[in-house]
């Protein structure tokens, strides 16, 4: 977790935090081939499987604490921010996602590239043409976890 921003560690939340969990949960392939010609299809889809890993996280968290362990659960993603002084509004979670993935061994992070995706353009669209509601387009182009 020593690749992850500072304030996303975490050691932020528990000083004391030896280790991580992290929780999957695969999406269906359908709504998000329909997408541009269904977003409500893959909205429901993504809120769904948000709401599943949000239980997860939460009966995990109180598993390990009734067996004595301090343990924190975490929103599954990142909420809308908008910081003062700063354009566009932001996608931020209180804990990097991707790093917990990577050092749980689920795959690869690349701190110097971050996403491979022009996130103003990302911005710009779910904000600006889409009133804030999720695209889902960077799901449907990625090559990982798609059964096909």
């Amino acid at each position: 977790m020593n690749e992850a921003p500072e304030d996303k560690r975490p050691n932020v939340y528990l000083n004391e935090a030896a280790s991580v969990i992290s929780i999957g949960y695969k999406l269906n392939y359908a709504p998000i081939q329909s997408l541009l010609k269904s977003r409500s299809a893959y909205m429901l889809e993504r809120d769904y499987t948000n709401r599943h890993l949000d239980e997860a996280s939460h009966l995990i968290a109180r598993f390990l604490e009734e067996r004595v362990f301090r343990a924190i659960g975490f929103d599954s993603e990142a909420g809308f921010y908008h910081k003062v002084g700063k354009d566009p509004k932001r996608f931020e979670a209180d804990i990097s996602h991707k790093h917990i993935a990577v050092a749980c061994g689920l795959g690869k992070y690349d701190p110097e590239r971050g996403w491979v995706m022009n996130k103003e353009r990302c911005y710009d669209y779910i904000f600006g043409i889409l009133k804030s509601k999720q695209c889902g387009m960077c799901i449907k182009a990625c090559p990982v976890g798609l059964n096909k």
